[in-house]
């Protein structure tokens, strides 16, 4: 779900971090930061109205991402970087993109150097931390 279609139009515009979705009137919409709906939360690739399961989802797995933070330990194991915190596993950091979040390859993290205590600082916005099911929160 990474765009929304504006109210009576079919103009199409890339979710924003100012904005806010809700279930509003029944459906899955998108309101401006003073509560104002923008319009309907739509998927980007069929431009279909999402269903209000299909929000709660959305919003389930975006509560899971979170910046990386200073002391966080990078591992990378079977293929995957993993992120551990208080020398627990927290979850695993993946490339983010505009549009994307992507896997990170073991050639990339050791060119980058990222094994060891990260700084935050310098990895936000690159990176994002996908806490896992039944991990530290």
């Amino acid at each position: 779900a990474q765009r929304m279609v504006e109210e009576q139009s079919t103009v199409v515009h890339s979710l924003r971090e100012d904005m806010h979705l809700t279930v509003k009137d029944g459906l899955p919409s998108v309101l401006d930061v003073k509560g104002e709906r923008l319009g309907d939360l739509v998927w980007g690739s069929t431009g279909k109205r999402l269903s209000e399961g299909e929000l709660a989802l959305v919003l389930e797995q975006l509560d899971r991402l979170g910046e990386p933070e200073d002391g966080m330990e990078l591992r990378f194991r079977e293929g995957e970087v993993l992120v551990l915190r208080d020398g627990a596993l927290y979850g695993r950091l993946l490339r983010s993109s505009s549009r994307s979040l992507r896997r990170i390859t073991e050639e990339e993290f050791r060119s980058e150097r990222l094994a060891g205590p990260c700084s935050g600082l310098l990895l936000r916005g690159k990176y994002v931390v996908v806490r896992g099911p039944g991990m530290n929160s």
